[in-house]
């Protein structure tokens, strides 16, 4: 299988050897966001705490650079130890001369640490991407592996495929969506995590905004299967139109529900957000909502489904 720190570093390298004097224009938000969520039929309930960052920079040559990072950290006072949640994706892309086709790969890390439980799980993501550019939409596919550590089993194979499509239907209305399967093979028995995602923001001009968004993920096995379905919606207000400061804040209501046979369990989260667009140029969708989570998702569909329900 391909070492994903190979993939890795031909994607710094692709990007470092571009000259700085090409960029052409750049984007940037940051989110930091504080959580309170509480699981049914229980008394647990925790405290999130989080920190989003999402860039994009295009050079004049045609060659773009995603860049993400996000840092989740969880407490409870009805569970010993805690949690964090860390992730990082960086995505070169290569848009062709007076044409709507791009093509390009992506390297994508997600790490879950438990303090007080079994320690932690890192899962590596890596991969191709074609995709084709409209006027005011977009679609790309793409086609991965994903490796973990500790190793799942020595014959074990995850494939990462799917499709995303974006719409900016107007300078207030855009949607966002993806549709996503990540099959883990080992020893002739298969799993398949099946997710679909979409989302929605609007701005109504006067620096109120909405946003939400509904998933659903099946994972399946031998006639066996699991749900969960999350949905979130929330409200923004953008600062800048009354103190002249950048800034935009948010609240959002979400809850995740899971069925399993005769089971069912559902959380809920409330989400507040302080959203800044560095350098001005960023967007005011706080990136720890459970539509930012879809509109700047990643390629596996189990690290997509576990950063929108946190």
């Amino acid at each position: 299988m391909t070492n994903p720190a190979h993939v890795a570093a031909l994607c710094v390298a692709a990007s470092l050897s571009i000259p700085a004097a090409q960029a052409q224009d750049w984007t940037a938000t940051a989110t930091v966001g504080l959580g309170f969520g509480e699981v049914s039929d229980t008394d647990t309930s925790f405290t999130s705490y989080t920190i989003d960052a999402s860039g994009r920079v295009r050079f004049d040559s045609g060659f773009s650079m995603g860049l993400d990072l996000g840092y989740t950290g969880l407490e409870s006072d009805d569970i010993s130890g805690s949690a964090s949640i860390t992730s990082f994706a960086v995505a070169p892309r290569y848009r062709f001369a007076n044409r709507p086709y791009t093509v390009g790969g992506y390297v994508e890390y997600a790490s879950l640490d438990d303090t007080g439980l079994s320690g932690s799980l890192d899962a590596t993501s890596y991969g191709l991407t074609g995709g084709y550019v409209g006027t005011n939409w977009r679609t790309e596919v793409f086609w991965g592996l994903t490796d973990t550590d500790p190793e799942i089993g020595p014959d074990t194979d995850i494939q990462d495929y799917g499709i995303s499509v974006g719409v900016l239907s107007s300078d207030r209305l855009s949607f966002a969506g993806n549709l996503i399967r990540t099959s883990v093979e080992d020893s002739g028995v298969t799993v398949n995590a099946d997710l679909f995602e979409i989302a929605s923001t609007y701005q109504f001009g006067n620096g109120f905004g909405l946003f939400g968004s509904v998933s659903h993920m099946t994972i399946s096995s031998a006639g066996d299967s699991v749900d969960m379905n999350t949905i979130g919606i929330g409200g923004s207000y953008y600062l800048g139109n009354t103190i002249e400061l950048p800034l935009t804040v948010s609240l959002e209501l979400a809850q995740s529900e899971v069925n399993y046979g005769g089971y069912s369990g559902d959380m809920s989260t409330v989400r507040l957000g302080l959203t800044l667009p560095i350098g001005g140029s960023g967007g005011k969708l706080p990136l720890n909502s459970t539509a930012g989570a879809v509109q700047n998702g990643r390629h596996s569909a189990i690290t997509s489904s576990v950063l929108s329900t946190f």
